[in-house]
């Protein structure tokens, strides 16, 4: 007789992935197979259907999320730091592989953004489209793959609910457009995110097989090349998992120690392949804020963490917000914020019946926000919310595992029912994702634009063809105009400038090479550390020939090459 419960055998497969998965691809083998023996019979075509759609459904879903992604990053205006970061690509996709003369920002995300950005500027052309393409491009990854990793084993009905719920929740913060800037216009670590959810999905679906510490070692040690997130996040994350697994269950021989091991070895294979790409003249990289804070700091380090967590789920710190757009992103942010939150608590009371994704997510989050609230990167205020977006993704990922699990008290369903109820579900998370991008892109409000994109085509229209400017207006010129105008970023000194040494090269600022005759100034400026406004230009300069006011730029030409006052940048240690 039949009691409705499950046997001491089915227990175990129940609460053991690797077995569940061979039952399945044992299950879809025998289900597959042609009646009539060959694969033109009608169950060899539902077989190829079964497929083919779900890759089509993939393909399309991912279309219509970067077509809305691209749509809302059109409305707005990226900044020097994604154009700084599109020229390095520039240069990697045209050979310079190793960004030799190049200095590098501490973070330059040289194994995925750059290139990323590079491959859109020569395919779509030089220019500020490419730059929009391509942050509508790596968020799209990013879904994917956060996407993939929230769908774990499952399949069918129960597969797109949670597609649909990753889809909502790391789209609903970008509602009214006012999170588009760090998510995806400027590459501030939201990509880096993407080889921490690759690794957790080979460790939580792929444990058994062969290739799997192989690939986990060049993931991670690629993402350690480009970012140094993935080395203090990813990687303790890894083993802390993996320790907290082997006490629960006292094994000391299991697949899961090979991948321990890649994971160590990704680190070793990252500083040794970083030192030498150093030894045959690879870019500077200014050292990472990894360091361990001083005590004393740490109390505003914990506020600042706070604020800038409520920042990036964008949850107004003066609840609910003092206008109808902030009101309304409040809450939705705020609904995603506690649906991670209410995840990770479900992870921790139910830690040894959970499958190793919900864990390592769980743990990840706590160490994402314990590396940034303990280390010198940490900043005052809710400022710091781009240093930990992978908070927001991990968060994301985790709730779309964990909310199709709830059960209402008292409710019973059928299968019908069921299958019903998942149907309206992944409706209606996909219906809302798609209304958050869809109100971000500007169709109810008027888009964003740049000032400097009127002063690039000035320039251009005046034949002022190589200057200098502070770094905020140098790149974004070149972009805007097409490369027809370059300026290189500066930092003024007596007595001339010294080139600032934050993703530039230095055969920018070589006399030898290039002739610069014009000076772009503001009477304010975005970067308090090195103002230039028109009165420090002349004091270092002299008296221009001309001088022209377009907008709030002041245009200054000189009658010899400015290059010419350039002194050598005094480097910092670097990594």
């Amino acid at each position: 007789m039949n009691t409705g419960r499950m046997t001491e055998p089915e227990l175990e497969t129940e609460h053991n992935p690797a077995q569940q998965e061979q039952q399945r691809q044992l299950q879809s083998r025998t289900e597959a197979t042609p009646a009539d023996g060959g694969d033109g019979g009608p169950q060899g075509g539902r077989f190829r259907r079964a497929r083919v759609l779900p890759w089509a459904a993939t393909f399309a879903v991912a279309a219509a999320f970067f077509a809305l992604c691209l749509a809302q990053s059109l409305n707005q205006a990226w900044n020097a730091d994604t154009a700084s970061m599109s020229l390095q690509g520039w240069d990697l996709v045209h050979g310079h592989l190793l960004l030799r003369g190049w200095w590098s920002s501490d973070v330059n995300f040289y194994t995925l953004d750059t290139p990323l950005y590079g491959l859109c500027l020569l395919v779509i052309g030089f220019g500020s489209t490419a730059l929009h393409v391509a942050g509508a491009l790596l968020y799209t990854f990013v879904f994917l793959a956060a996407a993939w990793l929230a769908k774990g084993r499952e399949h069918g009905a129960r597969a797109w609910l949670r597609v649909a719920l990753t889809a909502l929740l790391l789209t609903a913060p970008l509602f009214h457009g006012m999170l588009t800037l760090t998510l995806i216009l400027v590459p501030d670590h939201c990509g880096t995110v993407i080889f921490t959810l690759v690794s957790f999905t080979l460790v939580s679906r792929y444990t058994e097989r062969r290739w799997t510490p192989w690939v986990l070692v060049a993931v991670l040690t690629l993402g350690q090349l480009g970012d140094a997130t993935v080395r203090f996040v990813t990687v303790p994350t890894l083993l802390i998992v993996w320790f907290l697994d082997t006490l629960l269950e006292r094994r000391l021989r299991t697949p899961r120690h090979w991948l321990a091991l890649a994971t160590l070895a990704s680190v070793l294979a990252s500083l040794g392949l970083r030192a030498v790409m150093k030894h045959f003249g690879a870019y500077y990289l200014n050292k990472p804020h990894t360091q361990i804070a001083p005590l004393a700091d740490w109390g505003w380090h914990l506020k600042g963490t706070w604020l800038s967590l409520l920042t990036l789920f964008g949850v107004s710190p003066d609840f609910p917000g003092d206008s109808a757009g902030t009101v309304a992103l409040t809450f939705i942010g705020g609904f995603v914020l506690l649906c991670g939150a209410a995840s990770m608590l479900y992870t921790v009371v139910r830690w040894t019946k959970v499958d190793v994704a919900d864990r390592l997510l769980v743990v990840a989050i706590v160490v994402y926000l314990g590396a940034y609230a303990f280390s010198t990167v940490a900043m005052r205020g809710g400022g710091g919310g781009y240093e930990i977006v992978g908070v927001l993704v991990l968060s994301g990922t985790l709730g779309a595992r964990n909310i199709p699990r709830l059960r209402v008290p008292g409710l019973q369903l059928s299968d019908r029912g069921r299958a019903r109820a998942r149907l309206a579900g992944t409706v209606a998370a996909a219906v809302a994702a798609a209304t958050c991008l869809i109100t971000g892109t500007g169709l109810f409000r008027a888009p964003q634009t740049s000032s400097i994109q009127p002063l690039a085509g000035w320039l251009a229209d005046h034949h002022l063809t190589y200057g200098i400017a502070g770094y905020w207006n140098a790149e974004p010129v070149t972009i805007y105009s097409g490369g027809s105008v370059q300026v290189r970023q500066i930092i003024l000194v007596p007595g001339g400038f010294v080139p600032y040494a934050w993703n530039a090269p230095r055969r920018w600022f070589d006399a030898k090479q290039h002739d610069a005759n014009f000076v772009i100034a503001q009477d304010y400026t975005q970067q308090p550390q090195s103002p230039l406004t028109p009165a420090s230009a002349e004091s270092c300069f002299g008296k221009p020939s001309a001088i022209y006011r377009v907008d709030n730029f002041t245009v200054m030409v000189y009658p010899y090459n400015l290059l010419t006052r350039s002194h050598t940048p005094v480097l910092k240690p670097g990594a």
